[in-house]
């Protein structure tokens, strides 16, 4: 067949998203699953794959090699045109690139799944349903490093293991009896189902028992799906139960374990006995990850099942739900219920514009010190700063700025900024701290300072944030930050962090350590890792973050007993759910909600609100925008500035009444002597 001509067939095939071969509907069809379906058909077995898809998902990955064409051809044909080996046992053939084995054996093992309602077969169905699906089916992909898989956590060896799974059960009164399959490869030796997620990748595979022959009926695109996420429910009220994949027994509310590494994330999939996927909505086709040869699975912090409003069906309940974001949707709640065959999301009722609060009685003025931190992501984390003075005055809104921070104390106003110090091939950053007009002593970095340092370091220290007694610095070594803690404001040698509990109590120390579990599923971790993997998080390993116009308390940790597949570059940092106490931030309070912000800025990334509950400052990713607020909601900005790249809030401080007018004197002191000014090095 001419490759224009097979193209031309992918691209239909691709449109309908299924297939058959022999009689076989194979759901979730791509043009690269087209090409391994006449791959199998070539070959006479299923095909097993890893690393032939190269280049974006947007592009034609296909092997530029003509299918179908006589075995022997397509053999050397895919060897040298794309460099993709076949290797082959008696059930399986395996198509991959950089590997030359002698010898490789690819070994099936068949068991059979117990759960209530499920019946054992005998040895003379297991053989002829297993042979049957072989027959039928398509392949599975393998993740791992055949004979180097330094992350599983079992002996691996030049061989691959293939598992298909079987249960056997009635979905309903009349049907005929259903064959449930789970077709998965683990790296390990031994003829144990592993844990590890690799082996959580499958491909579902449904068939029926009709007058006592299997027939295979369809199987499903990969998911991840470990084998106690299945489960059996009629969730659309028609008699027959559904193949529930979900992260946890279908029973109350679940908390959500977090998602796999390796481009199959795990969350709620629901098949029909036809092969539907119910949770496909149409919302999928929004989602960054979606393709059609993976499930499209709904990903959330929480999931329940609850019966719908009408009818027999049953809703979906799914508590901050990943796919929210793509469809524009507020709310951290939404209800999915089953619309022409697919779980949808309810509409949700119009926002109101009116605010949490208003202002009352005459107008008083009110002025902000915005601290912002300017920083390089390509190059360092080194800190350029600047303090915008944004004033309302006699309902008339003014940005003024100055570089450096501002920082308004106790005992008067103090300037705040950095200097870098170099000295051979080694270069840090220091903070200085000096009371407003007074002179400036910058730290140099001296010999046997530099002597400490590895060669050609980089180091910097980043404020977090700074309020009038406290400040949080990170530290970093070129791009990669290494840490964060919190320092009385006073600390110049910023060399004795604060305990969390000294500053938020002693239940903030328990909540920093309880939510350290989010500093894994940040890492990206496989969720079979998270439970191998443990992360120390001190008292004293935290600061603050600004998330949804709140400061909230942030901690990182450090991997205790590391094992492969634990560590990474990245630090294992996270934001608790902990809102950081008014003593040490300031005021924080928005007088709108966060959604009210989002539905007016879309592109909204912070947000102050004043304590007079009359003005909103509102940052997104390139401008500062100064906003009314009136019962009837956020107003037209005021005023607006341009934001430099890269640049986030470290400070918030606010001035109410009389105040303005003299906070206004002292920065206008500031601006004519601000300090020496801290420069972004080059790439």
């Amino acid at each position: 067949m001419k490759l224009s001509r097979l193209l031309a067939l992918l691209a239909f095939s691709f449109a309908t998203a299924s297939s058959t071969f022999g009689q076989v509907q194979h759901r979730g069809m791509s043009p690269e699953q087209e090409f391994l379906l006449c791959a199998q058909k070539v070959l006479g077995k299923p095909v097993l794959w890893q690393n032939i898809f190269s280049g974006p998902s947007s592009s034609n990955r296909v092997p530029k090699v003509t299918c179908p064409m006589s075995r022997d051809e397509f053999v050397t044909a895919l060897q040298k045109n794309e460099t993709i080996s076949v290797f082959e046992d008696k059930q399986f053939a395996f198509l991959a690139t950089h590997y030359n084995f002698k010898n490789l054996q690819i070994k099936l093992k068949t068991s059979q799944r117990k759960s209530s309602g499920s019946r054992q077969l005998s040895d003379a169905e297991l053989r002829a349903i297993t042979s049957a699906i072989l027959h039928d089916t398509r392949g599975v992909e393998i993740l791992w490093d055949i004979g180097n898989s330094p992350e599983a956590a079992c002996e691996t060896e030049d061989r691959i293991l293939v598992l298909l799974e079987l249960e056997t059960r009635h979905l309903s009164k009349t049907d005929p009896e259903s064959v449930v399959g789970l077709l998965r490869v683990t790296p390990c030796a031994d003829d144990s189902l592993s844990a590890i997620n690799y082996s959580d990748v499958a491909r579902l595979v449904y068939g029926q028992i009709e007058s006592g022959t299997y027939r295979m009926k369809w199987d499903s695109p990969l998911l991840y799906a470990p084998s106690e996420w299945i489960s059996y429910r009629d969730l659309n009220g028609d008699g027959t139960d559904e193949i529930v994949i979900w992260p946890s027994k279908v029973e109350e509310e679940e908390k959500w374990p977090g998602e796999n590494d390796h481009g199959y994330p795990g969350g709620a999939v629901v098949f029909d006995r036809e092969g539907h996927e119910l949770t496909r909505g149409a919302f999928c086709s929004e989602y960054i990850d979606f393709f059609e040869d993976k499930t499209c699975p709904i990903l959330a912090d929480k999931l329940a099942l609850v019966p719908g409003k009408s009818g027999k069906q049953l809703d979906i309940i799914a508590t901050n739900w990943v796919d929210a974001q793509w469809r524009k949707l507020n709310g951290t709640v939404h209800r999915l219920h089953l619309d022409d065959g697919h779980y949808e999301p309810e509409p949700i009722p119009p926002m109101t514009p009116t605010p949490q609060h208003t202002e009352t009685g005459p107008a008083k003025d009110a002025g902000l010190l915005l601290g912002l931190r300017q920083s390089s992501e390509v190059t360092s984390r080194y800190g350029v700063y600047r303090t915008l003075w944004i004033t309302r005055v006699a309902g008339s809104v003014v940005i003024d700025q100055s570089r450096n921070l501002l920082v308004p104390r106790r005992d008067g106003f103090w300037q705040m900024g950095s200097n870098t110090s170099s000295r051979d091939d080694k270069k840090e950053e220091f903070v200085w701290l000096a009371p407003l007009g007074k002179q400036i002593s910058m730290h140099e970095l001296s010999v046997k300072e530099a002597a400490t340092l590895p060669d050609e370091a980089a180091f910097a220290r980043p404020v977090v944030f700074v309020s009038g007694d406290y400040v949080g610095l990170a530290q970093a070594n070129y791009a990669q930050i290494e840490s964060f803690h919190t320092y009385n404001l006073d600390d110049g040698s910023y060399q004795r962090p604060l305990d969390i509990s000294s500053v938020a109590g002693d239940k903030a120390t328990e909540t920093l350590v309880r939510e350290s579990e989010k500093g894994k599923s940040h890492m990206s971790m496989p969720v079979s890792m998270q439970g191998e993997c443990n992360l120390e998080v001190l008292p004293v390993n935290w600061s603050v973050a600004r998330e949804k116009g709140h400061w909230f308390v942030s901690g990182w940790g450090k991997w205790t007993e590391p094992k492969l597949g634990c560590s990474a570059d990245e630090l294992p940092d996270y934001v608790t759910s902990l809102r950081a106490p008014q003593s040490l931030v300031g005021f924080d309070e928005l007088p709108v909600t966060w959604e009210q912000i989002a539905k007016v800025f879309p592109e909204a990334t912070d947000a102050f609100g004043s304590p007079t509950w009359g003005l909103l400052v509102v940052l997104t990713s390139d401008e500062v925008l100064v906003c009314p607020v009136t019962q009837n909601g956020i107003g037209m900005p005021l005023a607006r500035s341009p934001l430099l790249a890269y640049e986030k809030a470290v400070m918030a401080q606010w001035a109410v009444g009389k105040f303005v007018a003299s906070w206004s004197e002292q920065f206008q002191h500031f601006k004519k002597n601000p300090g020496p000014r801290n420069e972004l090095p080059n790439k």
